[in-house]
């Protein structure tokens, strides 16, 4: 204030202008115990208690300050003989006073109180929790997506046969869409105030809610991405599903991945993957490439994931690989589905692009081509990305022309290659099997234009098809 006194609050600042009839205004916020003659609420009353005892010779309470300008948590009236307990700003804690004794106020100023006294004990959210949350907040979506849309919600994967795991995974991201107010591809904190709010009051178990955001969250940015999106909400990986019948297929935007080495072998009906198939693990973006990454310690991981394997072995957990000197190995695999997928060894965090099924991926990315202007972390997300709006592309060209309504991958090719064959054949206007300058412009001036996509990504991507420069 600016009496040079510091208040805990404007309430108390105001209160001292009324009651005790000051004359003071707010001065700046935090202590003014740093500036010249500036005294703390403490001290000021101690003095001001003091001048009062020695002019009129009265039994007054002569507050006791510790050194930083609080009071003591122990404050005494000699006269009477009482002692009670106090909070940092003077204020008397019920129950607290004894007579002829101090009392024991350590643990008053810490413990939280519920309601009749009782102590209050922060609950944790483990996985069995954490799953039944989950199930109850996606029934939630569920509900909502049934009252505002008519049709049902799209399977997992276009011309493939619904499951439950697909219309769940189908239903988050539409939840994730509707949240996305500005459409920028992420949802900051401050947009889905009010939607934390709801899951904090409706949904249980409550230690669960009370964390939902700053769990999704993986990397501490304050902003939840779709992959953190799904990978928090459990439906990127179906647990248990070890065969082929029961793995999860892709959605195409979201997790379809392009292979990381041409000598990498894969099933041809592989459904492709998302960043990673462990919620532990944070996704790459290509805006987040410039900010530090959050360092993950391999071996911690490991420790964590192997105690909540001893505790529920038929959870089908992922447990980290480490190597001796406790960074990642590059190529991790989760055992019990079958994936694998390449990771940065110092953080732990996924390659986009590079999940396999039942082999371990080539994680070595020496020899591939840089694609200029394009970090390879980039060049891995923006590829991804591409080959999945070209997928959307072909499924609704598909639609459109025959009402096809599978719109899989042909004969013994993988979707990747089905999907990157049938816009060769469109763009080759002359049938001639090659992509000559002019045949590519249309793709350059639509396609390529996805303000989505990085600019430097998208304006050199053609020149690094290009690989033997005869603009061909």
């Amino acid at each position: 204030g600016t009496d040079g006194v510091t208040y805990s609050s404007r309430c108390e600042l105001k209160r001292a202008k009324k009651c005790d009839e000051k004359r003071v205004k707010v001065k700046h916020k935090g202590n003014c115990s740093g500036e010249p003659g500036a005294r703390s609420k403490c001290a000021t009353e101690r003095r001001d208690v003091v001048e009062i005892a020695r002019r009129q010779n009265s039994e007054v309470i002569i507050p006791e300050c510790n050194q930083d300008g609080t009071y003591n948590e122990i404050q005494c009236h000699t006269s009477t003989g009482y002692c009670w307990c106090v909070t940092r700003d003077g204020r008397h804690i019920p129950g607290t006073s004894v007579k002829d004794k101090r009392p024991w106020c350590k643990s008053k100023r810490k413990k939280r109180k519920g309601r009749g006294g009782k102590t209050k004990k922060r609950k944790a959210c483990n996985s069995k929790d954490r799953q039944t949350f989950n199930t109850a907040l996606i029934k939630v979506f569920k509900e909502e997506y049934d009252r505002v849309n008519v049709t049902p919600p799209p399977t997992s994967a276009p011309g493939l046969q619904s499951d439950e795991f697909g219309t769940e995974k189908a239903i988050v991201i539409w939840k994730y869409n509707e949240l996305d107010a500005n459409k920028d591809g992420q949802l900051k904190f401050k947009e889905i105030r009010k939607f934390g709010k709801m899951v904090k009051k409706l949904i249980k178990p409550k230690p669960c809610a009370k964390r939902f955001l700053d769990f999704c969250d993986k990397n501490a940015d304050r902003s939840i991405e779709k992959t953190e999106w799904t990978l928090c909400l459990g439906v990127d990986i179906k647990p248990g599903a070890t065969n082929s019948a029961e793995r999860p297929v892709d959605t195409v935007r979201e997790e379809l991945m392009i292979r990381p080495s041409s000598a990498l072998q894969q099933t041809p009906d592989l459904p492709a993957l998302s960043s990673g198939p462990s919620s532990t693990l944070s996704a790459y973006t290509p805006d987040k490439q410039e900010r530090k990454e959050t360092s993950q310690n391999c071996k911690e991981e490991r420790e964590t994931a192997l105690n909540i394997h001893s505790q529920e072995p038929n959870a089908k957990h992922y447990i980290p690989a480490c190597t001796p000197d406790g960074l990642w190995e590059n190529a991790q695999c989760h055992q019990s589905t079958g994936y694998c997928w390449c990771v940065k060894e110092d953080t732990g965090n996924p390659i986009p692009g590079t999940a396999t099924y039942r082999i371990k991926p080539n994680c070595t990315f020496d020899n591939e081509r840089e694609l200029q202007g394009c970090p390879f972390d980039q060049k891995r997300r923006f590829l991804v990305d591409l080959l999945g709006d070209l997928t959307e592309e072909r499924r609704k060209a598909l639609l459109e022309i025959n009402n096809q309504t599978n719109t899989g991958p042909e004969d013994n090719l993988s979707l990747r290659e089905t999907v990157v064959r049938w816009k060769l054949k469109l763009l080759d206007t002359n049938n001639n099997g090659v992509l000559e300058r002019s045949e590519w412009r249309p793709f350059r001036r639509t396609t390529l234009k996805n303000k989505n996509y990085p600019r430097k990504c998208r304006r050199s991507f053609l020149r690094y098809c290009d690989e033997n420069k005869n603009n061909k």
